[in-house]
């Protein structure tokens, strides 16, 4: 008989392996690099992804926030807005960085600083801790810094040039879900989640929404929607995972 295989401890250097092989855990249509980034001066993101646009998503696990905390995450978001070029074989758009905090907890007195930060280029949390009862997996949760009450609350963000209509359909498919898939994240890109986690991203790049998945839709891992096909697509989705009951990361 074949042994049971040992519950894995899950510290962040474990959870950095996982997540090398699941970065639908944070965020749908995340690729994870093979290798770390080198930013010069002898700072190193040990762990980058890319995001569903092109955009680089570095990973920075906090075990205190202390004041060189907030230094070095400024220091990274300048090192790739000011010499992004040089990635560009890496990222579509290398300028546009994104950082994703992963840290045990976020006291109240980090969240005051990170408010402030998020309002100056985008930054996503996540609480990370062992599985819970009855799972192998990680425990993720978004730590959301600014959060809205309705999913079509997210529309004021886009301004006058968007066009609302596809997305407004397909908001208000997420909030007649059972269970509703509901509109996390404070910002775009947003997270469309189930109770098992995310879902799809819902991201924008200039003028157009892009619906992202784990796998594909179209042969593609973006989704652009812009006539109803599009809609009834992503809408088909969301029903599928309704139906399997969890996320493609679990």
């Amino acid at each position: 008989m074949t042994p049971p295989k040992e519950k894995p401890s899950w510290d962040f250097d474990e959870f950095f392996k996982w997540l090398a092989h699941h970065p639908e855990s944070l965020e749908p249509g995340l690729r994870m690099l093979e290798h770390g980034l080198e930013l010069g001066s002898e700072m190193t993101v040990e762990v980058c992804g890319v995001d569903g646009l092109g955009r680089p998503c570095l990973m920075l696990h906090v075990e205190e926030f202390e004041a060189s905390t907030y230094d070095e995450i400024l220091l990274l978001i300048a090192r790739l807005r000011g010499g992004g070029e040089r990635y560009r074989d890496l990222f579509s758009r290398p300028h546009e960085p994104r950082l994703f905090l992963l840290a045990a907890s976020f006291p109240d007195s980090a969240r005051e600083r990170l408010e402030l930060l998020a309002s100056a280029f985008p930054l996503r949390c996540f609480r990370i801790g062992p599985p819970l009862r009855g799972r192998r997996v990680p425990s993720i949760a978004l730590e959301e810094m600014i959060s809205l009450p309705n999913n079509l609350d997210y529309l004021d963000l886009l301004g006058p040039k968007v066009e609302t209509r596809f997305v407004r359909r397909l908001l208000r498919a997420c909030s007649v879900l059972q269970p509703q898939v509901l509109c996390k994240g404070g910002d775009w890109p947003l997270l469309l989640t189930s109770p098992s986690g995310p879902v799809a991203t819902l991201m924008r790049q200039e003028d157009h929404l892009f619906f992202a998945v784990p796998g594909k839709l179209r042969g593609s891992p973006l989704l652009m929607l812009q006539d109803d096909d599009a809609v009834d697509l992503a809408i088909d989705h969301l029903l599928r995972m309704q139906e399997k009951g969890e996320s493609d990361a679990a």
